[in-house]
């Protein structure tokens, strides 16, 4: 290798290395997606909004998100079956998953764990405590 092509890959790999991650959060209620956009903004993350499950499902595919936040309920695909189809996919079956609902159904949060979710939060969520779970899996560094 020429020291052109060495350069050329170094920088390359210094590009990749230094790109911000990508948080994918998978919601039928655009408010909630663009609330938690606004709660990365000020760190260098990538957020992907995906409004129903099986676009949330191509975008994971597409981004290679670092987490994948998700609501439950949700047409064309709801929590269910995208957190199967995810852990079922070798691209994304290793993607951190942290499930958000409304839904009150005191066995939901056991059978999302069966299914490989990371975690579940009830919402209304506590920026503080989305935050936390997001800082589990992804480095908030500030943007500069």
């Amino acid at each position: 290798m020429n020291r052109a092509s060495t350069e050329h890959a170094v920088d390359y790999r210094m590009a990749r290395q230094t790109k911000p991650p990508t948080v994918l959060c998978i919601d039928d209620d655009p408010e909630v997606s663009r609330l938690i956009q606004s709660y990365l903004q000020d760190f260098d993350v990538q957020v992907v909004r995906s409004f129903h499950g099986m676009q949330g499902f191509t975008e994971a595919i597409r981004h290679s998100p670092a987490v994948i936040i998700m609501d439950v309920a949700m047409p064309n695909g709801d929590g269910t079956t995208i957190l199967e189809c995810l852990k079922r996919n070798r691209d994304t079956a290793s993607i951190p998953v942290i499930l958000l609902s409304g839904m009150r159904d005191h066995s939901l949060p056991r059978r999302m764990f069966e299914l490989g979710a990371d975690q579940f939060l009830h919402k209304p969520v506590h920026c503080d405590v989305l935050m936390h779970e997001i800082s589990r899996y992804v480095e908030l560094r500030p943007k500069v």
